[in-house]
């Protein structure tokens, strides 16, 4: 049986992953045409009916060839920079900065051209791999504590019932 290949959906931006993609959810259809992600690449959404801070949520997506559906957009990350730093920085600290890019009232858009000439002030490459490094650990050690939490709460539901029998 031929599998699907694997493609982003723009909602899953919003709902399905962080900053850091690294295993894709999807399946599609490829047709001609279609964009192609790069390992590495940066995924902004490109338009929400929320707000403008919304827009910048982007996640760097550690696939190569991954399908892209429409309404976003990707960044190709020179070497020069750590995209994993970049999508927590976009995330966490430059996103009020970025949001004021954004156009629009009722939807609201932002594309590459946008955001382009944005003025950001980075450390060294050296820095950006160090933080990233360290900010990937403490994800990892969320997720381990998150299953944790859930494998107790089964384990609480279990003693109740047991205790009602």
């Amino acid at each position: 049986m031929k599998s699907l290949p694997h493609g982003m959906i723009y909602g899953e931006l919003f709902t399905t992953y962080g900053e850091i993609i690294s295993q894709i959810e999807s399946h599609t259809n490829k047709t001609e045409g279609m964009i192609l992600s790069k390992k590495g690449d940066l995924l902004f959404p490109s338009s929400t009916t929320v707000d403008a801070m919304s827009l910048i949520a982007p996640s760097v997506i550690n696939v190569d060839g991954v399908i892209l559906g429409g309404d976003m957009f990707g960044i190709h990350i020179s070497t020069n920079f750590n995209a994993q730093y970049l999508s927590y920085y976009f995330n966490h600290i430059a996103k009020r900065q970025l949001a004021k890019f954004a156009k629009g009232s009722t939807i609201i858009h932002l594309h590459y051209t946008d955001i382009e000439k944005a003025k950001l002030f980075l450390p060294s490459l050296e820095e950006q791999n160090r933080m990233a490094k360290c900010l990937l650990a403490l994800d990892a050690k969320m997720n381990i504590e998150n299953i944790y939490i859930s494998l107790l709460n089964g384990q609480k539901t279990y003693l109740l019932r047991q205790m009602f029998i």
